[in-house]
């Protein structure tokens, strides 16, 4: 009985931070997208697969920590609207020996840009999901088998406002972050990819394909 007053009083202050909430989440567009998108949580923090001295903050242009080293490289896509994109070009895995014997940076780049070009290979744009970055586990992992077991180029990258991306993400930017990676796949000669969406990336894969479809009707 004694504590039936403070119950009502916690029951009550609970009932108020719930309304308040409910309201900024409706008035508040910008409150919307952090909770729609989660740009800001940015797993993993740590690498905390690696052995424990070797374990440090995340670093996602080293791609030695994501056993991508020897077939991917680092790649930056601009927008026409400004952002800036990071993502990586990972290379079907059987390129691994040719870019280890790649004497310079520039003889990869080279390597990698006219395997791009080549049209042996299938390309895939991956799309990943809400929150995190493109270094979570399972993301890596998936791109790895893409390029592993596929043998196909992928190139992955972080949307705007996420994972060292510039700008803050919305439904037409994510749509517009996907049209710039096939940009940047086109200006190395490759005439066409796929397109693979993961939970939210999918609904942008939709997305796109709808906006690239209209844009031909036109």
């Amino acid at each position: 009985r004694q504590c039936a007053p403070y119950l009502a009083v916690v029951a009550a202050a609970s009932s108020g931070i719930c309304t308040v909430l409910s309201c900024l989440l409706c008035f508040s567009p910008w409150l919307q997208r952090q909770f729609m998108y989660l740009a800001w949580l940015r797993p993993p923090f740590f690498t905390y697969w690696l052995p424990l001295s070797d374990m440090r903050r995340t670093d996602l242009t080293r791609l030695i920590d994501f056993r991508l080293q020897r077939f991917s490289r680092n790649a930056e896509i601009h927008t026409q609207d400004g952002e800036i994109l990071r993502a990586w070009h990972v290379a079907p895995m059987r390129y691994a020996l040719p870019l280890l014997e790649a004497n310079s940076d520039s003889a990869r780049e080279t390597l990698l840009n006219t395997a791009l070009a080549s049209g042996n290979d299938p390309v895939v744009v991956f799309l990943h999901g809400q929150a995190g970055t493109r270094g979570i586990l399972n993301r890596v992992d998936c791109v790895r088998a893409l390029a592993g077991e596929l043998q196909v180029h992928v190139l992955v990258l972080d949307y705007r406002g996420f994972g060292g991306s510039t700008g803050m993400p919305s439904q037409s930017g994510l749509v517009a972050d996907t049209v710039a990676a096939f940009d940047w796949l086109a200006q190395r000669g490759c005439q066409s990819a796929y397109v693979y969406g993961h939970s939210l990336g999918a609904a942008v894969a939709v997305q796109f394909a709808l906006q690239q479809q209209q844009q031909q009707q036109q």
